[in-house]
């Protein structure tokens, strides 16, 4: 049996994301699979991103920077640099010498 559902943009999760609640359900589905954890629904600012990244192995951002590509294109660049520096601080800003 094919579950069909109606798709009619992005989710783009906008209630609050219990970040205590995550790490519990992290560290069981670590217990029960040695995949990697992967994060994405709920990570709507850069900063939350930072706060999820140590939780996972990697962190989805999508309904942001497709939001920003719907109303304004042009800070669409900028805003996908805020999240790459939120999870990549010291790499994204070192300097070379």
């Amino acid at each position: 049996m094919a579950l069909r559902t109606r798709h009619h943009g992005p989710t783009g999760y906008r209630g609050p994301l219990d970040i205590p609640g995550l790490a519990g359900f992290t560290q069981r589905l670590r217990a029960a699979s040695p995949l990697p954890v992967v994060s994405g629904v709920g990570i709507s600012t850069p900063a939350l991103a930072a706060r999820v990244a140590p939780l996972v192995d990697a962190v989805v951002i999508g309904t942001p920077v497709v939001r920003a590509l719907a109303t304004d294109p042009a800070q669409a660049p900028d805003l996908t640099a805020a999240f790459a520096r939120a999870l990549h601080p010291t790499t994204l800003t070192e300097t070379r010498a």
